[in-house]
């Protein structure tokens, strides 16, 4: 899972821009909540009190959001989009433009 490590990494290190865009979108600066130190930090304990899934390959994800019939297909933040395994995959994920 190195992939997702740098991803998390990512968010973190961007952290500046990270607040900027959240101020940008809602209007006011995020609250940070006490001891954390930015907004990276911020929003991945918002994710995780979201009551996040984290799994152990984009497979994974993709095999477990959008599955055709779900009443709540749910999200994902994967690094690798499914749409990339092509029809072979077969599964019924619907692409948010």
């Amino acid at each position: 899972m190195p992939e997702f490590i740098e991803f998390l990494s990512t968010i973190v290190r961007y952290s500046d821009g990270m607040a900027k865009e959240y101020e940008r979108v809602f209007g006011k600066p995020i609250q940070l909540s006490k001891g954390v130190k930015n907004a990276g930090y911020e929003w991945l304990l918002r994710v995780l009190r979201n009551d996040a899934i984290i799994a152990g390959s984009t497979n994974d994800v993709s095999n477990a959001v959008g599955q055709p019939g779900s009443r709540s297909p749910g999200r994902d933040h994967s690094l690798f989009p499914p749409e990339r395994q092509g029809e072979e995959s077969q599964v019924g994920l619907r692409r948010l433009l």
